[in-house]
């Protein structure tokens, strides 16, 4: 759904969206829902600006398990005779619901108790958004600022149940809260000139920060004391670790274009990076064109 409007100098688009998608993994299901808003702006003849805002949040149930067998319910499936009907697997656990074994391998699991009861959740709220300001004091020339900022905030739960044949005890075996933010900041200088009547010369110079920050928080359990109870304090062995991984670029960059006639051009351009990711008696590098 959108709206949209405005008048010679100034518009909008406002839209929502909602996306639902079950998967044929039983249990399993996608959902995104994202708000988005569109702004042009004409302040006067010589200032103008467009601000865009995305949200958007996202969860998803029930994912299924990958590579071999462990909690991997599509492995299950798929190894079984032509001949076997799956059903008879179902419902998958008992009624004190541990897992109903039917393989001699008890890290092959059953897909329906898989399907049922491990957990791997998933959620994330993302907020993205760029707002720029132009002013043209002249016809051929301009100065733009520009503003930029992408965070998210994730979050994992992943669980082998109590009863599961290869962990009666169950586990945590992943809880994972991430926190991650982008900023990019630059100002940009723009002519585009005739220079003669068969000759015109467009050159642009910039300068760029780029700030990356990251918080990554991730905790596992095992032996749980109580069933059902996936708390790592009530665990013989646990763990916690928190990653804070950040960087910093900072760039100058510019480009000349000549032209004649408007067919034939000469392009050069040029761009020197300074990383915080790398030592710092050689952490600048150039790449011209």
């Amino acid at each position: 759904m959108a709206i949209t409007g405005g008048n010679e100098n100034n518009s909008y688009r406002l839209s929502l969206g909602d996306l639902r998608s079950n998967s044929i993994y039983p249990n399993s299901k996608y959902t995104r829902n994202t708000a988005s808003l569109d702004l042009n702006y004409k302040l006067s003849p010589k200032w103008s600006g467009q601000t865009s805002i995305i949200y958007s949040k996202e969860t998803g149930k029930n994912r299924s398990n990958l590579s071999d067998g462990p909690g991997n319910g599509n492995y299950g499936i798929v190894l079984l005779p032509p001949n076997v009907n799956a059903d008879y697997l179902a419902p998958g656990y008992d009624a004190s619901g541990n897992e109903i074994q039917f393989s001699a391998d008890a890290f092959t699991t059953n897909p329906y108790f898989a399907a049922a009861k491990f957990q791997n959740n998933t959620s994330k709220n993302r907020m993205f958004g760029v707002s720029s300001l132009r002013f043209s004091p002249l016809s051929w020339l301009y100065i733009q600022a520009r503003i930029g900022n992408d965070f998210f905030s994730f979050n994992a739960t992943q669980i082998t149940p109590t009863g599961t044949a290869y962990r009666k005890a169950g586990s945590l075996d992943n809880e994972i809260d991430r926190f991650y933010n982008q900023l990019n900041t630059d100002v940009l200088v723009g002519a585009n000139k005739n220079i003669t009547k068969d000759f015109s010369l467009g050159v642009t110079a910039g300068a760029n920060l780029m700030q990356e920050r990251d918080r990554i928080n991730t905790i596992n359990a095992s032996g749980l004391a109580f069933p059902y109870l996936y708390n790592p304090g009530a665990a013989t062995t646990r763990s916690a670790n928190t990653s804070t991984p950040r960087k910093d670029v900072r760039s100058v960059y510019g480009s000349v274009e000549l032209a004649y006639k408007n067919l034939l051009f000469i392009n050069g351009t040029d761009r020197n990076d300074w990383s915080s990711a790398i030592p710092i008696k050689n952490n600048s590098y150039n790449y011209p064109s």
